[in-house]
């Protein structure tokens, strides 16, 4: 109990503070004490690491960043293997922030694309709807800083993005096909080889939830049929005849003029 009410407290005051306040030695201090609390067992004392984590990450530039790094990545990738929701809705965005903002691509430092890898991973392993959505989100986050270069992971990305559609959580359904936006808009060159995977899943995410879902669904098909018409309209031929399919079809071709 006193443990778990000192910890809130640094929490809560960490959640207070802003730029310029989070830096130098603070910042130190407070992702310490962030991963401290991501190292104990209590799932609890986890997401209020997570959540501190977060804050500080938003507020810290790149230079001071990856000069704290060893504080808060390896902890919060340590973690990951805690399932508790709370605690994956607060780690995941934390870990995506810190990854996306140091980029270690060309130079030292925690790579974006390993953090990709280990969300695919995770996240196909995961069958609870309210996890999973953490995981699509987290791998649109990074889909959208690392573009192309990501492309290699397409296809478990699409699985990972087919899995959501299968939630019938509404919100899961939006996460995978904005997911699926952001690869459709980025991987252009290569979304022909998946057009009738692509099709499927955004048909299914469109016929069990519209009209919840349409303004994304034709987020995602707009790209696929400016970039690829003649395979678009071959893999869509199949299912014109159910109503809404055509409906939706047919609501796209109208909108294709404003690309």
């Amino acid at each position: 109990g006193g443990r778990q009410g000192r910890a809130r407290g640094v929490a809560w005051v960490c959640q207070r503070l802003a730029h310029p306040h989070v830096t130098g030695e603070a910042a130190q201090v407070l992702l310490g004490v962030a991963g401290a609390l991501l190292e104990q067992a209590d799932e609890g004392l986890k997401t209020l690491g997570a959540r501190m984590a977060g804050h500080v990450i938003r507020h810290l530039d790149r230079t001071e960043l990856r000069w704290n790094e060893a504080l808060v990545v390896l902890p919060l990738r340590g973690a990951l293997h805690c399932r508790d929701i709370l605690f994956l809705a607060q780690a995941l965005p934390a870990l995506v922030s810190a990854a996306v903002t140091i980029d270690g691509t060309t130079g030292g430092g925690v790579r974006p694309l390993e953090i990709l890898e280990r969300v695919l991973e995770d996240g196909l392993a995961e069958n609870r709807g309210g996890a999973r959505v953490e995981y699509i989100r987290a791998a649109a986050a990074l889909w959208d800083h690392l573009g192309a270069s990501a492309t290699a992971h397409l296809t478990n990305c699409i699985q990972l993005a087919s899995d959501g559609v299968e939630s019938s959580d509404k919100a899961s359904a939006r996460a995978a096909l904005d997911l699926l936006r952001i690869t459709a808009e980025t991987c252009w060159p290569r979304t022909h080889a998946h057009m009738s995977v692509y099709l499927q899943v955004i048909l299914r995410a469109h016929l069990e939830h519209d009209p919840a879902c349409q303004a994304e669904a034709i987020a995602v098909l707009l790209p696929l049929r400016s970039a690829h018409p003649a395979s678009f309209d071959a893999a869509a031929a199949p299912a014109f005849h159910i109503p809404k399919v055509r409906a939706l079809l047919e609501r796209l071709r109208v909108e294709e003029p404003c690309l």
